[in-house]
């Protein structure tokens, strides 16, 4: 009689229950560790990603900055540019107007001092004749011998008066205003080194002025050739253009031809296929006619047959196809000669008239037969007749298109070359108003150059000569 608890089964369920809350807690902790080690990454991540961001935006600002300076000076530097272009053309306008005017004042210098040439040349030449050197010689004369009297000078007196005679000569003889001024100051100062010095200088002067007229020369020689050039090459493209254009406008005629035959290919080329199409629509309807007649023909002596045989077969009456041999019975008069009630039938003609039906019948099959088998090749050759066309239809279309295509390329062709050619007729006029403006002002060099060398190389012969004359007399 001990006692057994009842308490037992209560404990085993409490134990249950506690070993389950402790495992569901033990579950939890893992899984809220986990989350806050997850969420700590993710914290750590987004704060990296945050500060990646800012970075970024602070590197995007910075750049923004650096962009809207960069604009800033652009503009400023488009704006100076705009400035300074302004200016060049200013300049430009200035430069041009200026040697227009430098031109018109050489061309007035080169023709004041020809004047002047002329005017020193007729000058000597009148000092320089008979009478004039007879004058001379007696004012010279008279000048010595009052000279003498009053200052008593002596032998570079004598030296003074014959170097100006010879200077006078040389300034006769080269036709040189320089050498004649270095003749008056012989005879005024009577100083060689002096007159000396400024033959030199005369000289350098001369070979100076000699240099700059070369120089002129040759760059106008250069311009010219260059224009010269330059209008050669853009006639030659002009003519060139005009070549091509002449080729592209044959070209574009024959497409322009192709295209209108092409179009009255495909025109004709359509029609026959729908008189094709027409044509055999119609066979192909005669012939379905024709074999719904056949069939109803067929379908009428079928009937008939039926009609005929059926009196033979209700009463079982052997029925002959062959048409016996005896008499017919003339029209309109009974038949007499049966000997009891019993009819057999007419089956002699009865058998023929079906035989003949029958007949007919197979010649309507036939008929039938032969028009599904004509109709069968018409059918065959109007399909071969019709892909025929067909094709032909579909590359004369091709060919159209292809042929629109090339006559647009080759339109698209003559504007460009067109608008290439009237851009270089633009350019040659260009280029006929520089020749032009060259031929003004370098004029000089074809009609006045070689005299100017000439009366120059003349001029500094005569310099020199008197130099070596004056070096002797010292």
């Amino acid at each position: 009689g001990d006692y057994a608890p009842k308490s037992t089964q209560i404990q085993g369920i409490l134990k249950g229950m506690y070993d389950a809350f402790t495992g569901d807690l033990e579950k939890a902790n893992a899984e809220e560790a986990e989350k806050q080690k997850g969420f700590e990454d993710l914290m750590k991540t987004k704060k990296a990603e945050l500060a990646a961001l800012e970075a970024t935006l602070k590197k995007q600002e910075m750049d923004e900055a650096e962009k809207t300076k960069a604009l800033a000076e652009s503009k400023q530097s488009l704006d100076d540019t705009k400035t300074q272009l302004e200016d060049d053309e200013a300049f430009f306008d200035a430069t041009k107007s200026s040697c227009q005017e430098k031109a018109s004042q050489w061309a007035l210098r080169v023709r004041l001092r020809t004047e002047e040439l002329h005017g020193v040349s007729t000058a000597i030449k009148i000092l320089s004749s008979e009478k004039a050197v007879k004058t001379f010689e007696n004012a010279t004369s008279s000048f010595l011998q009052l000279t003498a009297v009053s200052s008593g000078a002596g032998a570079s007196g004598e030296r003074a008066a014959f170097a100006y005679q010879r200077l006078r000569a040389l300034a006769t003889k080269y036709n040189s205003l320089q050498v004649g001024q270095l003749a008056a100051m012989i005879r005024t100062t009577g100083h060689f080194t002096k007159v000396i010095h400024a033959i030199e200088k005369m000289i350098a002067i001369l070979k100076e002025e000699q240099q700059q007229d070369i120089k002129e020369r040759d760059i106008c020689e250069k311009k010219q050739l260059k224009n010269k050039q330059d209008m050669e090459d853009l006639n030659f493209d002009i003519e060139k253009a005009d070549d091509k254009i002449k080729i592209l406008k044959n070209k574009a005629g024959e497409l322009e031809e192709k295209i209108k035959s092409l179009e009255k290919d495909i025109e004709e080329t359509e029609k026959e296929i729908k008189e094709l199409v027409g044509v055999r629509t119609k066979e192909q309807t005669a012939y379905l006619k024709s074999v719904q007649d056949d069939l109803e023909a067929i379908q009428l002596i079928e009937k008939a047959i039926v009609a005929i045989s059926r009196f033979y077969k209700s009463n079982k009456l052997p029925m002959s196809l062959a048409q016996s041999n005896e008499e017919h019975v003339k029209p309109g008069k009974p038949e007499l000669g049966w000997k009891d009630g019993n009819y057999g039938g007419r089956t002699g003609e009865s058998g023929g008239i079906i035989a003949i039906l029958t007949m007919i019948k197979e010649d309507f099959e036939n008929e039938i037969e032969e028009g599904q088998t004509q109709d069968s090749g018409s059918s065959m050759n109007f399909l071969k007749d019709k892909e025929l066309l067909e094709s032909g239809l579909d590359n004369a279309k091709d060919s159209l298109v292809s042929t629109k295509r090339d006559l647009a390329d080759t339109n698209a062709k003559i504007a460009d070359t067109e608008e290439h050619k009237g851009q270089k007729e633009k350019d040659l006029d260009v280029q006929k108003e520089i020749k032009e403006t060259l031929t003004k002002n370098c004029a000089w060099v074809e009609t006045h150059f070689d005299k100017r060398e000439e009366a120059r190389n003349a001029e500094i012969a005569g310099l020199i000569e008197a130099k070596h004359y004056l070096h002797g007399m010292q």
